[in-house]
């Protein structure tokens, strides 16, 4: 049985948020998929492919584990990165990139839509940040947001802090993240992010660099 099933509670959290109108355009992209083995699952760097659209880095950190799942290997992938043991913490990046249907990321258009995440968890969660937080970095630029499930135990599994945003690299590759936690100071949450800001893509196809 995966995580998500032994939690439905966190996920019943994490879909108040961005799942709904981003992530939702790939369709669960690797919810169902056996995971793939992540060259950097105890921390350092995570290359994750991309299939025709090149690849993403990410500095993992130390004593992170990470899997890497899609539907087939030319879908979009979600990365999840968890602790060595337990159930401390879980951030999961999905990577999107454009096709004829999902168009160009236009930040604007994007700034919006993290908006309509918050709102919409707001229905169901206190909002912990009074605006977006703007996530930038060399060459990603996104926005996120906090919120808190009053009614959750913050025992394991049963997460009571979110952060949930997006960040496009320019207008062809975009990463939605959700970030779960029962530290109030989320710690996990500021390292997460740091690792979507220092994040990097490579445009050019795995096989034509011969990765």
């Amino acid at each position: 049985m995966n995580r998500d099933q032994r939690c439905p509670r966190r996920v019943r959290l994490a879909a108040r948020g961005l799942g709904f109108a981003l992530a939702l355009a790939v369709a669960g992209a690797g919810a169902s998929a056996a995971p793939e083995p992540a060259p950097g699952a105890k921390g350092g760097p995570l290359q994750v492919s991309l299939a025709d659209h090149g690849s993403v880095t990410f500095q993992v950190p130390e004593g992170w584990v990470s899997q890497v799942q899609r539907q087939s290997p030319r879908s979009p992938p979600t990365v999840s990165f968890d602790p060595p043991s337990g159930e401390g913490f879980n951030v999961q990046i999905t990577v999107i990139w454009k096709t004829p249907d999902v168009p160009a990321f236009d930040l604007e258009h994007l700034r919006k839509v993290v908006e309509q995440s918050r709102d919409k968890a707001a229905e169901g969660a206190t909002i912990r940040t009074p605006g977006l937080k703007e996530v930038t970095g060399e060459a990603v630029r996104g926005w996120c947001y906090s919120a808190m499930d009053e009614h959750s135990k913050a025992e394991p599994g049963d997460w009571k802090y979110m952060t949930q945003g997006a960040a496009a690299f320019g207008d062809d590759l975009l990463l939605t993240f959700t970030i779960l936690g029962n530290d109030p100071g989320e710690p996990e949450a500021a390292m997460a992010l740091a690792m979507i800001r220092t994040s990097k893509y490579d445009r050019v196809p795995a096989a034509a660099t011969g990765k």
